[in-house]
């Protein structure tokens, strides 16, 4: 779910991010291209990864190392699977890694930069 500036206090976002049972993040990716916080329920191995299942471990394992195998700075406006969207460029590359097929189509330094420069329609997300 989304969360919205004031609904919560630091405190409150504090006890969700030392819960078992909920999450939160943070992403910069959404419709007005600024931050946007986010919660949930939390998976069941939060702060027990050793429990997790094999086939999680496993693929996690694989993301946490294409991941630090790449240090892209900036955003891209990609093409994956059908849709336009605006990502990290790291997150682009790393989609590469992964074997997608993605085509850069702008990028630069900042969301607002390739947002301010498009002149098609683009799924956010």
């Amino acid at each position: 779910m989304k969360l919205y500036p004031g609904e919560y206090t630091i405190m409150d976002l504090l006890q969700v991010a030392a819960s078992k049972n909920f999450r939160t993040a943070v992403t910069p990716f959404g419709e007005d291209a600024r931050y946007h916080r986010y919660a949930g329920r939390a998976v069941a191995w939060k702060f027990a990864f050793d429990v997790a299942p094999e086939r999680v471990k496993s693929g996690l394992s694989k993301a946490i190392g294409i991941s630090k195998a790449h240090r892209e700075k900036g955003v891209a406006l990609v093409r994956v699977d059908g849709k336009t969207i605006l990502v990290p460029m790291k997150v682009a590359e790393m989609m590469r890694a992964a074997g997608k097929r993605v085509t850069i189509l702008a990028s630069g330094a900042t969301a607002a930069e390739i947002i301010s420069a498009m002149r098609v329609p683009v799924a956010v997300g």
